[in-house]
């Protein structure tokens, strides 16, 4: 075993699509070294014990248990970083974007792989506790518990109730947190729009203009002067596009 090589062990209990994701990082992350595959969550938990892997490469559709039930018997200070693999497009992966959650789709392709490694290379031990703690809340409830916002220096968990107005900001979101803090994000907002719509199409955020999202319960007021805005709960003047005004209307008075 390469000493400088970045461990990883691999679970999941079909053995060709271990084996197939063993060769795509001997082909194409020479710098990660299997050492270890294991078929369910007990064997992955001994494999872990065992190795102290850097990565750990986790199926979540497994007999008996899924792959969550080992992230939980993981001492959360010893946890590796996880990758996520799964066959479908489920209700897990929304939570898996909102936690910023590594995660890859079968079939595997090698530069989402690539993405993948890179992303938990990056991660210290703190930040891989937090992204598997707003997983586990964010699991729990087909509502949001928490958002993972991305910045320079790691990330910031936010509740979506804290969150007053996204702002674009060129490539980039500005996001205007109920605290006073403003956060600068490498995120679209036609991203965050996805982010912060659950599957049935429910949100408390509206896009009243092209370079705003609000989150309708922030808003104090609507002042149909000089072309119409909104003014949030931070003082902040957003403006409304008079396309918009109606669906304002509406979306606002059916909110609770």
């Amino acid at each position: 075993m390469n000493p400088n090589a970045i461990k990883a062990v691999i679970v999941d209990d079909e053995v060709g699509s271990r084996n197939n994701l063993r060769l795509l990082l001997e082909e194409y992350c020479p710098e990660v070294e299997v050492c270890g595959m294991g078929h369910d969550v007990l064997s992955g938990l001994e494999l872990v014990k065992k190795y102290r892997p850097r990565i750990l490469f986790l199926d979540i559709e497994m007999p008996q248990h899924s792959g969550f039930k080992l992230v939980e018997m993981l001492d959360p200070q010893e946890r590796p970083g996880i990758v996520f693999v799964t066959a479908y497009e489920q209700y897990a992966i929304r939570a898996f974007k909102v936690s910023a959650v590594d995660y890859l789709l079968k079939p595997i392709v090698p530069g989402e792989l690539q993405t993948a490694v890179e992303k938990i290379m990056r991660q210290d031990q703190a930040q891989r506790e937090a992204v598997m703690a707003a997983l586990q809340e964010n699991l729990k409830t087909t509502a949001l518990a928490k958002i993972a916002i991305p910045h320079q220096e790691g990330f910031s968990f936010l509740d979506p109730q804290d969150i007053v107005v996204l702002e674009a900001s060129r490539s980039y979101t500005q996001v205007h947190v109920l605290d006073g803090r403003r956060l600068l994000v490498a995120r679209s907002l036609r991203e965050f729009d996805d982010l912060l719509t659950d599957d049935e199409g429910r949100t408390p955020f509206f896009r009243p203009h092209r370079s705003y999202i609000i989150h309708l319960g922030h808003v104090r007021e609507w002042v149909r002067k000089d072309g119409g805005f909104l003014l949030m709960a931070n003082d902040l003047k957003v403006t409304i596009a008079r396309n918009r005004q109606d669906e304002f209307l509406r979306r606002y008075r059916s909110f609770e």
